[in-house]
């Protein structure tokens, strides 16, 4: 009889957080270790995703762990397991499956068909993180050379091996690698019952930037009446277990960030997260060919500098990777910005990138309307989730990709969310984000021709697996 070898992980977090129900946001974020979850690249070019067998992410002790590991571009991968104790592992490459280096969009199984092992779950409990990182050559660092890691079936890393490794993936060109990590929880079976299956959360996260630090770039007082609207809406008609707003000087770059870091630490897989912006929004020159048009879309961030806004702004790319860090949870963006290339002067935008148009327009048109081009918001960085097993987000933007996106005549609000915020006040619930879209893009269209004989088409993509609702 062939007696199977046995890899035991020890981790988890506590039980009370498995059990609590609608817990709050953390108000600050948990800082990154500087260890395996220090390996991180927001700019990458392509993208990685890790998942494991069990959708909640949950374990009890005694439980067997099967992870996938799916990418976007070929290379070679490396599984890296961080257990309650900050002890790492690296399950692949392993000894059955000594050859790491893996094909594009191929779905890897750790332990794969034949291999002679199996990963189970055994006290102590707590939080541990399974860490995946493809690069487009093999890892240099001594303690993660494929000879060495293929002599077991889950080899032991270093402090230095991590930062090794660490060292040697900061000092690689972004567009060279790709990482992904996920949490994972587990409880003890003796001690407790295993975790009931709880609610989904919902929580939903207002950017509304209408200052800017830089004089260059055109404030917009609208948006504070935005932010105001919804977060009334949020909190009168959303069910919302927590909400956080960033308003103006608090909506930097680096406070966007954290905030983002704090819907992934504080929520779990199975929540729910609106997140809302209104603001400018600006385009720049797309330098990884990810872009069909050639650009790549930037959000407006208060401390944006107008001539480097590629740098200084939220580029849809570096999104991306922060929405990969909610993982597992429905993600819904309402975007009441507008992309058509800047925010500034006036008049149709130039191939000179320096020179910007208004993106949100507070009058008279001042230029006759662009060509319309297709919806290009996070569009084409979806699609790169979904298509390795990220499937449950959705956008309602204010306007297609060239489109201007207008505030209301009487600057009462944005056209969009004025609409918005009146018809889910008004409608009797449920009220799904699918039917606001349905009247927003007739209402909305019908008031910019009327009021500035321009076009202003709201646009829709949805990749959830049911209805998402304003208005539960």
């Amino acid at each position: 009889m062939k007696v199977r070898a046995c890899v035991v992980l020890f981790c988890g977090l506590a039980l009370a957080a498995a059990n609590a129900q609608a817990q709050k946001l953390p108000k600050h974020a948990r800082v990154r270790s500087a260890g395996v979850e220090g390996i991180y690249n927001e700019r990458a070019r392509f993208v990685v995703r890790v998942d494991v067998d069990h959708k909640d992410r949950v374990y009890v002790d005694g439980d067997t762990l099967q992870a996938t590991v799916q990418s976007e571009r070929g290379g070679f991968l490396y599984l890296l397991y961080v257990n309650v104790e900050g002890k790492t592992t690296c399950l692949f490459p392993n000894r059955y499956q000594a050859d790491n280096r893996i094909e594009a969009k191929q779905l890897v199984r750790v332990p794969g068909p034949g291999a002679n092992f199996r990963i189970r779950i055994h006290k102590p409990v707590g939080r541990e993180v399974l860490k995946a990182v493809v690069a487009t050559k093999p890892l240099s660092a001594e303690e993660l050379r494929v000879g060495t890691l293929a002599e077991g079936v889950a080899t032991p890393v270093s402090d230095k091996g991590v930062r090794d490794a660490t060292v040697e993936l900061n000092t690689t060109p972004a567009c060279d690698w790709a990482e992904h990590q996920i949490e994972l929880l587990t409880v003890a079976r003796d001690t407790a019952q295993p975790p009931a299956q709880k609610p989904r959360c919902r929580y939903a996260a207002i950017v509304g930037v209408g200052k800017y630090r830089d004089e260059h770039i055109r404030p917009l007082p609208a948006c504070a009446k935005d932010a105001e609207l919804m977060k009334q809406l949020f909190q009168s008609h959303g069910h919302m277990d927590d909400l956080v707003v960033l308003q103006d000087e608090e909506a930097t770059l680096a406070k966007v960030r954290e905030l983002f870091q704090i819907l992934a630490q504080g929520t779990r897989p199975g929540d729910e997260i609106f997140i809302y912006w209104t603001g400018h929004g600006a385009t720049v020159a797309d330098t990884d060919g990810d872009e069909r048009d050639g650009l790549d879309e930037v959000l407006v961030t208060y401390d944006s500098i107008k001539d480097d806004i590629g740098r200084t702004g939220l580029l849809d790319d570096v999104l991306r990777r922060w929405v990969q860090d909610l993982d597992g949870r429905r993600v819904i963006f309402l975007l009441d910005v507008c992309l058509a290339g800047g925010f500034a002067g006036t008049g149709k935008r130039t191939s000179d990138t320096s020179l910007f148009p208004p993106l949100k327009r507070e009058g008279p048109p001042a230029a006759a309307p662009q060509a319309k081009t297709p919806f290009d918001f996070l569009d084409t960085e979806l699609a790169q989730t979904k298509d390795i097993g990220q499937r449950e987000t959705a956008v309602l933007c204010s306007s297609a990709e060239s489109q201007l996106s207008w505030v209301r005549h009487d600057g009462a609000s944005s056209v969009m969310t004025g609409f918005l915020a009146g018809f889910v006040n008004q409608v009797q619930p449920p009220v799904s984000l699918s039917a606001t879209y349905d009247y927003l893009k007739g209402e909305v269209p019908k008031y910019v021709r009327q009021h500035f004989g321009e076009e202003q088409q709201p646009q829709y993509l949805d990749n959830l697996s049911s209805p998402a609702y304003l208005k539960p």
